[in-house]
């Protein structure tokens, strides 16, 4: 049975909102894939001179990951020898609190005069800490449950 002519203006309608909801988030994307693009071109530029004259050149997956949350966009930077002797002697009810991840997790996000933003968020939002968690956890070699599973 043909659509009467009100019900083809509601379906093209329909069709109308939908292509400028889909182009509208392909432009967030884009734009949010450029600020990742920046962030990891900002954390890898070459550090200062070290001994020897040599100069260190942080890696995004080896030196810091991305913590892409629609509430911001983070790195988390490597885990040190203090954060893995501190994880290794956690109980295992502290691993699983978002406030001690918080509180653990503060001191190695990227960049730091964004760490107050990221805790602020966290606060609010505990996907964004156990995002980064996962992300520190990987870095750190610990597999995660999901990643467990898999």
């Amino acid at each position: 049975m043909p659509l009467t002519e009100q019900e083809s203006a509601e379906l093209e309608s329909h069709r109308r909102s939908q292509a400028e909801r889909r182009k509208a988030a392909a432009e967030e994307a884009e734009r949010r894939e450029l600020d990742v693009a920046r962030l990891v071109a900002k954390l890898e530029e070459p550090g200062p001179e070290g001994p020897g004259g040599v100069r260190v050149t942080p890696r995004r997956g080896a030196d810091f990951e991305i913590v892409d949350n629609p509430f911001g966009l983070f790195a988390v930077r490597k885990p040190d020898d203090h954060a893995l002797l501190t994880w290794e002697n956690a109980p295992e009810k502290k691993k699983l609190s978002t406030d001690w991840l918080s509180t653990y997790l503060r001191h190695y996000i990227l960049p730091k005069e964004r760490m107050i933003e990221w805790c602020q968020i966290g606060a609010q939002r505990p996907g964004l800490v156990i995002q980064t968690a996962t992300a520190f956890l990987r870095m750190m070699g610990i597999a995660t449950e999901d990643e467990a599973k898999k």
